[in-house]
């Protein structure tokens, strides 16, 4: 993983730690350090994916799927948490081994 990757990673992880705690949001491409360098290239060379069979595409689904009027993807419910923490773990598990 180079530095600019590593460093992108490190920014989802902030975000994604952020949001479990309940202070942060979830504003998809438009705050993740990972998509802003990826979402170029269509997320080709990014080291996570948004599809439904990642952790990602699960919590984005139950949000809005479960918590539409709300409109802003955060943690609303204990589902929610669990989701978001899988979603970190799941950042976390990408981090080179030192």
């Amino acid at each position: 993983m180079n530095k600019e990757t590593l460093t992108a990673l490190k920014g989802s992880i902030e975000k994604w730690e952020a949001i479990v705690e309940g202070t942060g949001i979830d504003g998809g491409y438009r705050n993740c350090p990972l998509c802003t360098l990826f979402i170029d290239d269509n997320c080709r060379e990014c080291p996570t994916k948004c599809s439904g069979s990642f952790p990602y595409g699960k919590w984005e689904s139950h949000v809005d799927n479960e918590h539409w009027a709300e409109g802003t993807l955060k943690i609303y419910c204990p589902t929610c948490k669990e989701l978001a923490q899988a979603e970190l773990d799941h950042l976390k598990s990408l981090l080179p081994k030192e």
